[in-house]
């Protein structure tokens, strides 16, 4: 008779595999979580140009910012339903003031991550820059810069 030789795995072998793939996981997952959250907050970012855009054209018109809000001198209206705006929940609009609640999460906390643009002339340049200032529940700074690194800073 001739001798067979085994064919397959055996037992160690496979329980090898299947811890190597579950510690990967174990990394993986967490990775990924963050990155879909970064990109939720990058498109909440990036849909509230329009109305950068409009406050700045506002403030030219006017020379300051008192009366730059949500529906008046061609800025956008208030979004008060999530999904009017990819990544952007709902926002207010008040004298040159954005202040936005994001899609994004915090992973950790599940808390939604709130932002405000402050506008902030640079007389020497006379040139527009904005401030962004990150909150979100009870998620101290380090946690929401794992999402949102530009933040100046965050209170609660």
């Amino acid at each position: 008779m001739k001798n067979k030789g085994n064919k397959g795995f055996t037992l160690i072998e496979l329980l090898i595999v299947v811890a190597i793939i579950g510690i990967l996981a174990g990394i993986a997952i967490p990775s990924y979580q963050d990155y879909t959250q970064q990109a939720k907050a990058s498109q909440g970012i990036v849909g509230l140009s329009s109305y950068k855009t409009a406050i700045a054209v506002c403030y030219q018109k006017n020379g300051s910012f008192i009366d730059c809000d949500a529906g008046k001198y061609g800025i956008p209206n208030d979004i008060l339903n999530e999904g009017q705006i990819n990544g952007i929940k709902n926002t207010t609009i008040l004298d040159g003031g954005i202040a936005a609640e994001l899609e994004a999460i915090i992973p950790n906390t599940g808390d939604n991550i709130t932002i405000k643009f402050l506008p902030i002339i640079n007389k020497n340049a006379a040139a527009l820059n904005w401030q962004l200032i990150c909150w979100s529940g009870s998620s101290d700074i380090d946690e929401i810069k794992t999402i949102i690194d530009s933040c100046e800073s965050a209170t609660n």
